[in-house]
């Protein structure tokens, strides 16, 4: 959801403003359902600070980070789960606030039930409460894979909703500032080529409905890109027999072919995939949403979309977040899952005494790739 979506009068904001100053002044430390996040700085191999795309590695302890920002606790998990690197969140707290819908829909300010949406006037990302955790008096933070996934109605395509904000506060604040070679590199791709194909081949929009549609690109690829990763992440879970919701594990045809042909139940860990595929492959924006409007690429009457273009937002987000590449990428990710360890070794030792009769070893070629 774009800014084209907020619905605020001057009055409005002048009220909301003077009265969050007043609580200001009155001696509370931040505007009312604000996290005002904080430098962050990650130390580097030289010593020195960095706040580029050189990455931490994935085990970035909590206490090594700015644990106040508000998206501290989401960023870890994120990077621990999806195996992208945490530090461009940082950074994109650092010139961000967080707020929950509910003080601003008290004011008329926004009207949204989007569980996320970013309104860059305010310069604000704005989250459903149950995304959300309040540490002390006025402190926002967004919650953790683990803490989001403890809710009964856990939605994992909502972690490709923050994500997909957290990347249009990114594109205004980083993209568009150029502040990397390929953050100018994609700004570049898109203002001489993007978005004058979308002005080109969908002339109802005006000239800043097609900036915003190619703004919403950048948003919804990154949005797909997360929704890939987890749907491999679970293809190659249920694969391995392992139901992670309900804690526990069964037998996959898989299973029972890997240790015929002589695996350990114990050792196995399958993917039958092509590890070398792409990621990238999986990843395509068919359409985006512009004030409500479909703006469906598939339909451009004069130009088609360029393949290329999903090429340059993997590599910039490669450049930036260095993720998995492709399916063996995840499956070793996958693997070195505490909660998938932990699950492998408390309930496959059962089954391998229950249903030993099953299968004999035999000598046979295995199509099969292990981790």
């Amino acid at each position: 959801m774009t800014d084209h979506e907020f619905r605020a009068s001057p009055c409005r904001l002048g009220l909301y403003f003077f009265f969050s100053s007043l609580l200001c002044i009155c001696g509370l430390t931040a505007i009312p359902n604000f996290a005002w996040s904080q430098e962050v700085s990650f130390k580097t191999k030289t010593g020195t600070n960095t706040t580029t795309s050189e990455r931490p590695p994935h085990s970035l302890a909590l206490e090594q980070t700015d644990s106040e920002s508000y998206v501290a606790k989401f960023a870890l998990s994120f990077a621990s789960y999806t195996g992208l690197s945490p530090q461009r969140l940082f950074a994109i707290a650092d010139k961000t606030f967080l707020a929950k819908p509910s003080m601003l829909e008290q004011w008329g300010i926004i009207n949204t039930t989007a569980a996320a949406s970013y309104n860059s006037r305010l310069n604000t990302i704005v989250l459903q409460p149950h995304l959300v955790i309040s540490n002390r008096l006025f402190h926002l933070q967004i919650r953790s894979l683990d803490d989001l996934k403890a809710n009964p109605n856990w939605n994992p395509y909502e972690v490709g909703q923050i994500f997909h904000e957290l990347s249009h506060a990114e594109y205004e604040h980083f993209i568009s500032a150029q502040a990397t070679p390929a953050d100018q590199r994609l700004h570049q791709i898109f203002e001489r080529e993007v978005i004058p194909w979308i002005k080109l081949n969908f002339p109802d929009l005006s000239s800043t409905e097609a900036e915003t549609a190619a703004w919403e690109l950048h948003g919804y690829y990154r949005h797909e890109a997360i929704n890939s990763i987890f749907a491999i992440r679970d293809q190659i879970i249920l694969e391995n027999g392992l139901n992670l919701s309900s804690h526990r594990c069964y037998l996959t045809q898989s299973l029972i072919k890997a240790v015929r042909n002589g695996g350990d139940l114990m050792d196995i860990f399958i993917l039958s995939h092509d590890p070398d595929e792409p990621i990238a492959d999986e990843v395509q924006v068919k359409n985006v949403f512009v004030k409500d409007q479909n703006v469906d690429f598939a339909t451009a009457p004069v130009s088609p979309y360029r393949k290329t273009w999903d090429h340059e937002l993997w590599t910039q987000l490669s450049e930036i977040y260095n993720p998995p590449q492709t399916w063996g990428d995840i499956a070793k990710l996958v693997k070195q899952d505490p909660e998938v360890t932990h699950l492998v070794q408390t309930c496959r030792p059962k089954l391998k005494s229950t249903y030993q009769f099953l299968w004999t070893p035999k000598k046979k070629p295995n199509r099969f790739h292990f981790f």
